[in-house]
């Protein structure tokens, strides 16, 4: 998992999350996510990542395994 943080041009806060993995034929699926937040809603006490906001990760993160592990499968059928 890679985190990145970048500051917009418009003053707000930037998180892309990117999730990757790699199955044993050696093929990679990476997902992204990303979390804005503004300047507002820092200064109103939103520090860290929220429920709404872990939720989003949780799903990319299911999704990127779910898909990978049946793309896997159905490879390994093939071969």
């Amino acid at each position: 998992m890679i985190i990145a943080f970048a500051q917009g041009g418009n003053g707000a806060v930037e998180w892309t999350i990117t999730i990757e993995g790699k199955n044993e034929f050696a093929d990679v699926c990476r997902r992204e996510v990303r979390i804005d937040k503004s300047w507002k809603r820092l200064f109103d006490g939103e520090v860290g990542l929220s429920i709404e906001e872990g939720k989003k990760i949780m799903a990319a993160l299911q999704s990127a395994v779910v898909n990978h592990e049946a793309e896997t499968y159905s490879d390994a059928g093939c071969r």
